[in-house]
Order: C-alpha cells, then sequence, then structure tokens
C-alpha cells in the first residue's frame, strides 16, 4: 500500500500540459543541412586535438567540475577534455584551463546566456566538432556528475559507431518512476513513435561518445531537434508553468526518440554498460565496487555519470583531487 501511495504521489507530480503542442513532431530526422555560426566557430577551433571529450557548464564554480576534470587527467593520457562555458559562469572556472590536457573555452556574447544548458549544449558541441576537422572520437556529458575511470576514447570502434549510456534495467521510458521520460517523449512526439519508445529502456543523455561521423549526426539532429520543438518563446515561458526537474529534461525526450528512429539503423549504436549511468542501479545486483572503482559484469566501467546518485557514495574517482 505504501508503495501504491508514493506512485501516486509521483504520478501526479507529473506536469498535465505540454510546454507547446503546436511544435510536436511525428518522426526524427536529421536535418538536411546544419547552419553554422562563424562567431561560435572561431570560438570553439582547438587544432591539433584529435580525441575530444566536452562538457558545459553555467554558473558552477571549480570544485563541481573538479571530479570531472581530475579523474579524466588520471584515468587516460590520450586526448583533451573541453569545459564549454557561457559568459555569466564563474569566473573561477579558469582554474583549470593551466592544467595539461584540460581547457576552458568561453562561448561568445553572441549565445545566449540565459539559454538552458541542457539544450544550448547540442549546437555548441557540433559547432566544436564542424571547428576541429582533426578530431576523429568525441564524447559529450555533463560535467559536475560524471568522473572517468579509464580511458573512454577506446569505446567507441570506428567512424560511425555511437556509444550511449542506458539507465536501469527495472524500468522502460513509459514505466520509469518519475514520469519524466515518458513526458518528454509525450510532448514532443506523436503517439506512434510515443508508443515504440515507451517500451524501451531509458538511455540517459547526460554521456554519449562515438566517432565522427556519428557524432556529427547525433549533434546536429539533437540540436535542431531542439531548436525546432523548443525555440526561444517556448522555453521562456516553461518555467512559469512546469517545475525544472521536467523542463530541463527535454532533451533526454529527443535522445531516446532518436535511437528508436532511422538513425539507428543508419549508424552503429551500441547501448554500453561501460558508460555507465548509476541512477536506479543497485550494489551487487547491477555493478560491483572493487577498491573503489565501479565494475559492470567483471569490467571497470570507463565512464561513471550520475555518481552523485549511487546510494553507496559512487566510485572514489568523484573525490579525486589534480596532482
Amino acid at each position: 500500500m505504501l508503495r501504491l501511495v508514493r506512485l501516486l504521489a509521483v504520478a501526479t507530480a507529473v506536469p498535465r500540459d505540454c510546454p507547446s503542442k503546436h511544435l510536436r513532431h511525428d518522426a526524427v530526422e536529421r536535418p538536411a543541412t546544419f547552419a553554422l555560426d562563424a562567431r561560435l566557430v572561431d570560438a570553439l577551433r582547438a587544432p591539433g586535438v584529435d580525441l575530444a571529450w566536452l562538457g558545459a557548464v553555467q554558473g558552477v564554480r571549480w570544485q563541481k567540475v573538479r571530479p570531472f576534470a581530475c579523474s579524466f587527467l588520471a584515468a587516460t593520457t590520450k586526448g583533451s577534455l573541453f569545459v564549454l562555458v557561457w559568459n555569466r559562469t564563474a569566473t573561477d572556472l579558469a582554474e583549470i584551463a593551466g592544467r595539461d590536457r584540460v581547457r576552458v573555452l568561453r562561448l561568445p556574447p553572441s549565445e545566449d546566456a540565459s539559454a538552458l544548458v541542457q539544450h544550448a549544449r547540442y549546437r555548441a558541441y557540433a559547432h566544436f566538432l564542424a571547428a576541429n576537422p582533426d578530431v576523429k572520437t568525441l564524447g559529450v556529458s555533463d560535467a559536475t556528475d560524471v568522473v572517468f575511470q579509464r580511458d573512454p576514447f577506446a569505446l567507441a570502434r570506428d567512424p560511425r559507431h555511437l556509444v550511449v549510456s542506458d539507465e536501469s534495467a527495472r524500468y522502460t521510458v513509459a514505466s520509469e518512476p518519475s514520469g519524466g521520460n515518458r513526458y518528454w517523449v509525450r510532448c514532443l512526439y506523436g503517439p506512434p513513435l510515443r508508443r515504440a519508445v515507451g517500451a524501451r529502456r531509458v538511455s540517459c543523455s547526460g554521456a554519449t561518445v562515438g566517432g565522427r561521423d556519428a557524432m556529427r549526426a547525433y549533434l546536429e539532429t539533437m540540436a535542431s531537434e531542439l531548436a525546432a520543438l523548443l525555440p526561444p518563446p517556448v522555453m521562456r515561458d516553461m518555467p512559469r508553468s512546469i517545475p525544472f526537474n521536467f523542463y530541463r529534461g527535454f532533451d533526454q525526450g529527443v535522445h531516446n526518440a532518436l535511437l528508436a528512429s532511422a538513425f539507428a539503423l543508419a549508424y552503429n549504436v551500441t547501448r554500453s554498460d561501460l558508460l555507465f549511468t548509476g541512477n536506479g542501479q543497485r550494489l551487487g545486483s547491477d555493478y560491483e565496487l572493487r577498491d573503489g572503482a565501479v565494475f559492470v559484469k567483471g569490467a571497470a566501467a570507463a565512464v561513471v555519470h550520475q555518481w552523485n546518485r549511487m546510494l553507496d557514495g559512487g566510485p572514489a574517482a568523484a573525490r579525486r583531487r589534480c596532482r
């Protein structure tokens, strides 16, 4: 009975209305062309980099990003990590700019500093890839709840390979306890795609890595879908009627719909436990902790996302400091 009461309480918390009923798409389609902004391309150039991992933040302090940066440096000797920041981000984040293979890239003032970073980051990531033709493998993720345990670039095998991260196998998009995932897909896409996506395991949009071709298609599609479905007027109105935990996650609705679309047939998509998302996972049955490292099915995870939602405190890498 108590569990039923809790489920009903969660269900009533899901917003009844969508932010914009007339913008809903019936399918996910890659844009025929993706418009590039020359100012943004120039701001994101990083010559000579062939392996890159990106995070994006706004208004956070260095301490929140430290596990992300320090664990990257400890986990791999390959590639570079970039933290993209909007112009109102705390200035002390520049502390990481002098560290080996970790750089801060400030977006130009022309980029809307009031934009929700969870959505705006895909446009910036797509521009980074366009600005850096030498990048062969690219990873993108949240920056404040992601740590690295070993080389993350090894997960992607070829230019058309995309690796995504699943949440707990105990629920699907339709049955996920918070109701957020089904809300995002319901609001953004029509009934046929909603039914197809609803039966699938939730893939988390907070960490993705792949070869150049797959990542270009993924990022351009994510950016264009979000721009079309949630234009600035809709985004400005959402905080008035939709709780933050619901309106911030619409990118995951696009992400899960994309994985159920023709995109997944055109590219080699792998749902990898080694790109591990901690939300809903249980110690012992879903993963192990060995000497402070997260292991899944006998192998150490390369990336641990949402380590701060793991009830055991998460991996030791989350408490790592840069040397």
